[in-house]
């Protein structure tokens, strides 16, 4: 870490009650956007994480993600201490608790965790006044853009907002040819046919709720973490966290507790990591191109 920046961190420790002695900084985590360290005093531990600098925007939107998901007053996250604008000397950071690591699938925090993400979805349109689908602003999923202009119609947003952008990235990369890309395009067409005309409610979504963006603290509480937040739809959510694993049955079952898993959830989940699928192959690559294909295929019915 720049020793300015550790500079200016002692400054910001001492403003926020903390005037003890620095006493270790340790490497966190560290991806091609962000670095991450662990902070220790004598009276607690923080992690700073900071952008690389054509990353800035990243921890802007991390960092409003994590305020709403915080206001919605039915999730964990972790307490942020102190958010700050990129300027000529000091990068874009959040400085946050350190989360001391419990059990990942103890039964209890599996259930919290799944009764607290099903109370979101179920109040956050009313605890927000939201009647339509998107964010006020865009933001990130993974590395690459996330668009949320918003719309009234829960198809058209996810075509719109969703494919489309993710199509187009992976025409422009080389990732998807002329003919994926028409298989694609035909499938969008098809969308509001295949999701049903039923009425769709929005509701705050983490928005990159996979495994590794869930920590259980010592006590084995739920704390979420990364957030690409937006206002969707339940089921596009529950079908992210069912695409790499790292949630267990209690989750599922504390979750149809709270809120009853919609009917046609299993029959569409598949289309709604769609999107997740194609935005992981134009992050990492051809790896992913097989899956997609299969996807569009089944939906076609060809």
């Amino acid at each position: 870490m720049d020793a300015g920046l550790q500079e200016y961190l002692r400054k910001i420790i001492t403003e926020i009650g903390d005037s003890a002695t620095i006493l270790n900084i340790r490497p966190a985590h560290h991806t091609i956007a962000h670095s991450s360290y662990q902070i220790e005093t004598s009276m607690r531990k923080y992690l700073i994480k900071y952008a690389e600098t054509r990353f800035e925007s990243n921890i802007r939107c991390e960092y409003i993600g994590l305020k709403y998901l915080h206001d919605s007053k039915c999730v964990h996250t972790p307490k942020i201490f102190d958010y700050h604008d990129a300027d000529e000397t000091i990068p874009a950071y959040l400085l946050m608790e350190w989360i001391e690591q419990g059990s990942k699938l103890s039964a209890s925090g599996q259930n919290q965790l799944g009764e607290e993400l099903a109370a979101l979805h179920d109040a956050s349109a009313e605890i927000f006044s939201i009647n339509k689908f998107g964010f006020n602003d865009d933001n990130y999923i993974g590395n690459n853009p996330q668009y949320n202009q918003w719309m009234e119609h829960w198809a058209d947003f996810y075509v719109a907002q969703r494919l489309k952008p993710q199509i187009k990235l992976g025409t422009k990369k080389g990732l998807i040819d002329n003919h994926f890309r028409d298989e694609l395009n035909r499938l969008c067409e098809r969308i509001p046919d295949l999701l049903g005309a039923g009425h769709f409610t929005p509701c705050l979504l983490h928005g990159d709720l996979w495994g590794g963006n869930v920590l259980f603290n010592k006590d084995n509480i739920p704390v979420l973490i990364d957030p690409a937040v937006y206002f969707g739809v339940p089921e596009a959510e529950l079908a992210f966290t069912e695409l790499f694993g790292g949630f267990s049955k209690d989750f599922y079952q504390a979750y149809d507790s709270v809120l009853p898993i919609p009917y046609g959830y299993k029959e569409n989940k598949n289309l709604y990591n769609l999107y997740h699928i194609l935005n992981h192959l134009n992050l990492f690559g051809q790896m992913y191109l097989r899956e997609a294909q299969n996807i569009c295929t089944y939906y076609l019915g060809n």
